[in-house]
């Protein structure tokens, strides 16, 4: 987390010296958002509560676990790889699973 938002630190500061140092008014950065892509979802009820408690605090940073992004993107898979001919319901409830 303390590396991530170094860097975040270092993008915003660095945007601001291209923009005085390129006569580039138009750049802006305010509010960078930021993903943390790590580990794996806790697997006990108390480790579960405490890491949805953290990642929950957490400001301009989404926290995602491995196994969560790779859930995600088989759900996307899925729901790109119907057939035509599925009805609208069925896409639409594996669409909210990627929500």
């Amino acid at each position: 987390m303390n590396q991530l938002l170094d860097q975040k630190l270092r993008l915003v500061k660095g945007i601001a010296a291209k923009k005085e140092d390129d006569d580039q008014p138009h750049i802006q950065a305010w509010s960078v958002p930021c993903i943390l892509i790590v580990g794996r979802l806790p697997e006990t009820r108390d480790l579960k509560r405490s890491f949805e408690i953290y990642r929950g605090s957490q400001r301009d940073v989404l926290i995602i676990t491995f196994d969560e992004l790779l859930a995600k993107l088989k759900a996307l898979h899925e729901f790109l790889s119907t057939k035509p001919d599925e009805t609208e319901e069925d896409l639409s409830d594996q669409f909210a699973d990627l929500l």
